[in-house]
């Protein structure tokens, strides 16, 4: 079994694997921030004619005796993105030799997502969220109306002075998300029902539901953190006149935000 790891290009399906809940180490793996010091290599996702001299590089760099796992469809047979491009690789066998190869295509998102994303301790689920262990904000009304629509603030606190790695390698902002967990019936208020003062403190800003049946549950990000530090969330509380099922009592509000990308370096970082 391999002593180490360098996933590279497309490591999202990795990503609870690395993460503690599963104690990825137990197998055996150990991510590398080098390939002088790996001798397992994963390839998923597809592969561009600039992206093929580095593969290659990251090839020749390890040491033997060296393996190479090809994932998906995007290595193994060229995959949907290759259609109509001439910039992409059509087979990573072509730049480097391969020992297994794994056809298929992952899961979409939404079918790998959890029907709920809070756990009964009231934590919000996540591989790595818990890493981080930053304070979240969140400011509502201590009491609504039915049928009105209020503002859920919610401020994701950080240093300005921090950045991330862009999509072209360079340094830039933090972006910022959230998920906001309401009351059953409490969703996000239609455009015809918001303010002009609600819509001018919402700025551009796209929210969505968590899922189609769970209008409660709302989500919003990756934004930038420079200018959505403070997320205004229009509610519409529910109507019992219309509802016979919505009781108004007190309810519990959860919330969780993301600072930066996301991601959880071999570094630990």
């Amino acid at each position: 079994m391999a002593t180490s790891l360098w996933y590279q290009l497309l490591p999202f399906e990795f990503t609870s694997l690395i993460g503690l809940r599963f104690d990825f180490d137990r197998y055996g793996l150990v991510p590398s921030s080098s390939p002088r010091q790996a001798d397992l290599i994963l390839t998923a996702g597809t592969i561009t004619m600039k992206m093929a001299p580095s593969l290659v590089r990251l090839y020749e760099q390890m040491p033997e005796p060296k393996y190479v796992i090809t994932m998906g469809a995007c290595t193994v047979t060229r995959g949907m993105f290759s259609i109509g491009s001439y910039s992409t690789v059509r087979r990573v066998d072509k730049l480097i030799p391969m020992d297994v190869f794994l056809p298929g295509y992952p899961s979409k998102p939404e079918a790998q997502g959890y029907e709920n994303p809070r756990e009964a301790t009231g934590r919000i689920v996540c591989a790595n969220c818990h890493l981080a262990n930053k304070p979240v904000d969140i400011e509502v009304p201590q009491a609504v109306l039915p049928d009105t629509v209020f503002e859920a603030v919610v401020r994701i606190p950080f240093d300005m002075q921090l950045r991330q790695v862009l999509a072209n390698g360079k340094k830039g902002a933090l972006n910022v998300g959230a998920v906001l967990i309401l009351a059953e019936g409490f969703e996000l208020a239609p455009p015809d029902r918001i303010s002009p003062e609600m819509k001018e403190k919402i700025g551009n800003l796209s929210f969505q539901n968590y899922h189609p049946t769970k209008k409660n549950i709302l989500v919003i990000g990756p934004v930038p953190g420079k200018k959505y530090s403070e997320i205004t969330f229009p509610i519409l509380s529910p109507d019992p006149a219309s509802n016979k099922d919505v009781h108004f009592l007190k309810y519990p509000i959860y919330v969780g935000g993301n600072r930066g990308r996301g991601h959880i370096y071999p570094d630990g970082n």
